[in-house]
């Protein structure tokens, strides 16, 4: 999609990496975290950060051309909540970035309850592309364009990620495993499979024609 504005709001982003990042494209950049330290260690390298939640109505109406929320509903009770604020702080025609894990992938299909994208009980929310994208458009967006984009879940799943499946071990790295695995999240993403997904979701107004 053409994201033509200037001003973006990171949902969970951390220490401000992304933003340091983006900034250098001219954008007018904000974070949301819910870590003081966060925002603090942020404000050092000169990136501002709000603390809070989405949801408690930090930001007015229209304040953002775009909005990111990436590895951020999975955590959410009430993911609904926060894609309904995002619609509010999106101007008419802006556009929402979401990024979560893909319990449709294969994935999880084949490693079922060792799929490391369930991470119970850090991820309270799970989707499908097409719960995802119900879920975005009953609540003030438009689905516009889905992507799979694999992250390595199968290769922490199948324990060939370097530690042991608790995490707390270490175990002698697999590297041909690891490669084929690398390339299969990559055929896996091309066929439709992937094990996260990443969805761009509009803001219906007058401008979405021209955005």
């Amino acid at each position: 999609p053409g994201l033509d504005g200037s001003r973006i709001l990171d949902v969970g982003s951390g220490e401000g990496a992304f933003l340091l990042a983006v900034r250098q494209a001219a954008w007018e950049v904000t974070g949301l975290e819910i870590s003081r330290q966060a925002a603090l260690n942020a404000a050092s390298m000169g990136v501002r950060l709000v603390v809070g939640e989405l949801a408690e109505g930090v930001f007015a109406s229209g304040s953002f051309d775009l909005v990111r929320l990436w590895s951020v509903l999975e955590h959410l009770r009430d993911p609904a909540a926060a894609l309904r604020e995002a619609a509010r702080i999106l101007r008419p025609g802006g556009w929402a970035i979401i990024q979560v894990p893909n319990a449709a992938g294969l994935a999880a299909r084949l490693t079922g309850e060792r799929w490391s994208g369930w991470d119970v009980p850090v991820h309270i929310t799970h989707f499908t592309p097409a719960t995802l994208r119900a879920l975005v458009r009953a609540n003030g967006l438009e689905p516009r364009e889905l992507h799979h984009t694999s992250v390595g879940t199968l290769a922490l799943s199948l324990g060939l990620s370097g530690v042991s499946p608790a995490g707390q071990l270490p175990r002698r790295n697999n590297m041909p495993a690891q490669a084929l695995i690398a390339l299969g999240d990559q055929l896996l993403d091309l066929v439709g499979l992937g094990d996260c997904v990443m969805l761009f979701a509009q803001k219906a107004g007058a401008e979405e024609h021209g955005a």
